[in-house]
C-alpha cells in the first residue's frame, strides 16, 4: 500500500487528507514491524489517528451534503463504524488494558482498501456524471 497515487480521487483536500491519514498508518505500520512494544507511541498513534478521522470525516460529510450526495446517509453510516472502532481502542488504551496493534493495523488496511478505493470513488464518480449533466444543460 505504499504507492498512494491510486488512492487518490483528483479532489485536492481531499486527498491531501487521505495522505495525512496514510502518513498516519505508517506511523502504526513501522511500530508493528518494529516489533518492540512501546504503549505511549502506540497511545500516541491512536489519539492522532483518532482526532485526524474525526476532522476528516467531518470535512468529507460537509463537502457530500453541498453536492447532495444521494448515498451520504450510508457513507456517513460507515464513517460512523470506523470511528467507533477507532474510539473504542482509544478507550481501552486510556483504561490501560492491552491493545493489539496488529488489530488496528488490520482495521485499517481494511477500511483503506473498501473505503477509498471503493465508497469515496463512488461519490467521485456521482461529481463526475453531475458534472458532465451541467455542462450539457
Amino acid at each position: 500500500m505504499r504507492d498512494f497515487e491510486q488512492y487518490k480521487l483528483g479532489i485536492k483536500t481531499v486527498d491531501s487528507q487521505h495522505q495525512t491519514w496514510f502518513d498516519i498508518y505508517y506511523e502504526l505500520v513501522t511500530l508493528v514491524y518494529s516489533e518492540k512494544e512501546n504503549p505511549e507511541l502506540l497511545s500516541e498513534i491512536i489519539e492522532k489517528l483518532h482526532d485526524y478521522t474525526h476532522y476528516h470525516f467531518q470535512y468529507e460529510e460537509k463537502l457530500l451534503r453541498e453536492i447532495s450526495y444521494p448515498d451520504l446517509k450510508q457513507h456517513k453510516s460507515n464513517h460512523k463504524n470506523l470511528y467507533a472502532s477507532i474510539s473504542w481502542y482509544k478507550r481501552q488504551m486510556e483504561e490501560g488494558k492491552i491493545v493489539c496493534s496488529e488489530r488496528i493495523l488490520h482495521t485499517m488496511e481494511q477500511w483503506i482498501l473498501t473505503h477509498i478505493l471503493v465508497d469515496d470513488r463512488k461519490y467521485v464518480e456521482y461529481i463526475d456524471v453531475k458534472k458532465r449533466r451541467e455542462l450539457l444543460v
